[in-house]
């Protein structure tokens, strides 16, 4: 017996009902393309989230950041809101925006200070500031930017010590204490190389107290030869044979048969942690 028409209509809404009400919505990997934007308006939060999601981690960094731009204008105070702002953080590095990353972290970090996984944004912090440290252009270029303003490697220092202080038992703080060695032997090389200048010019005076400072602020670094070296050298040039003898006699206690200054580019190994 064929169906009525009203009752055919009825049937196929109730298949549609129930078709959408199975599905978790539509996922859209490209918010720029034409025609797209009515169907963008009609996404609830959830869906704007994923969308973000699986932009990212499509490596399409720039469509996740507006697809999270769009959910938290349109759904600013829901909890894939706060998602998308934390996932915006990463989106930024990958998009090569830092500065806009480092304040997106910033403004995440005084406004949600006890989200779950806050510690992951100091991280990631840390993480900013240290790959603005280019060591594939200096080996391209034959450059080694510790000879400049170490203000990068200073700052990423600071946020992985921050994270550690704060959050001890973080599974990032393992990491950070790994970059953490590597950082401090980078500001360290700074040091050594105003040493070097002062050394160079002949300011004995200011090639020694550099020396001292290095000795007393990096211990176990890898320039402390080569500090204690310009050390004995100042002094020796500066008629100041005593503290010549004693800087001679450390270095051949702790250094016998002279041991090199480490390699500036020793090879880093890192977990990283962004499939999150």
């Amino acid at each position: 017996m064929p169906l009525s028409k009203p009752l055919l209509i009825c049937l196929l809404g109730a298949l549609l009902l129930c078709s959408g009400c199975a599905s978790d919505g539509p996922t859209l990997l490209n918010p720029f393309a034409s025609g797209q934007e009515r169907q963008l308006e009609k996404l609830s939060a959830a869906e704007l989230y994923r969308s973000g999601r699986a932009s990212l981690d499509s490596a399409d960094a720039k469509a996740a950041l507006e697809f999270f731009r769009r959910l938290d204008a349109r759904y600013p105070f829901t909890k894939y809101a706060t998602q998308g702002q934390l996932e915006s953080i990463y989106a930024h590095y990958r998009a090569f925006e830092n500065e806009q990353a480092l304040l997106a972290a910033s403004r995440f970090i005084k406004q949600h200070p006890r989200h779950p996984d806050i510690d992951y944004i100091y991280y990631l912090r840390g993480v900013i500031y240290q790959e603005s440290i280019d060591e594939k252009l200096e080996k391209l270029l034959l450059t080694d930017s510790s000879k400049r303003s170490p203000q990068a490697a200073t700052q990423a220092f600071d946020a992985f010590a921050l994270l550690i202080q704060r959050y001890p038992a973080s599974p990032y703080a393992t990491d950070a204490r790994q970059r953490m060695v590597w950082l401090r032997n980078r500001i360290a090389r700074y040091e050594l190389f105003v040493a070097e200048y002062y050394l160079r010019r002949r300011a004995y005076v200011a090639a020694s107290r550099r020396g001292q400072y290095i000795l007393e602020k990096y211990q176990g670094t890898e320039v402390i030869p080569r500090t204690l070296d310009i050390m004995i050298e100042s002094y020796g040039a500066l008629g100041l044979n005593e503290l010549a003898a004693n800087a001679r006699a450390i270095r051949q206690h702790n250094f016998p048969g002279g041991a090199p200054v480490a390699s500036l580019e020793s090879e880093r190994k890192w977990w990283w942690p962004f499939n999150k």
